[in-house]
């Protein structure tokens, strides 16, 4: 019977995740995820203004989040006026020609 490993043997390097410049980064640390280009090289002055442009799409996409959330349960009054099984999807705007 053997005895079980120590898990002090595994080396660190196993847990290490290396950053290659280029590849898509997807950031959960925020309350809307975060994606970006890994850059090594990127100053903090960048970064932060990174941050800022998430932070803006961020509440700008809560804001409209909000005005959605208002609509659900209520009627559209411009689809209750169609009648989409009449009409070719091009022309009720669900496929670009």
């Amino acid at each position: 019977m053997s005895t079980p490993r120590s898990t002090s043997a595994c080396r660190t390097s196993c847990f290490t995740i290396q950053l290659v410049d280029g590849i898509t980064v997807y950031d959960g640390r925020y309350d809307i995820p975060l994606s970006y280009k890994q850059q090594a090289n990127r100053t903090a002055k960048e970064w932060e203004t990174l941050l800022e442009d998430h932070r803006q799409l961020s509440d700008a996409w809560k804001e409209k989040n909000a005005e959605r959330d208002k609509l659900i349960g209520k009627t559209c009054a411009a689809v209750s006026r169609i009648n989409l099984a009449q009409q070719p999807a091009a022309d009720a705007g669900f496929i670009e020609r």
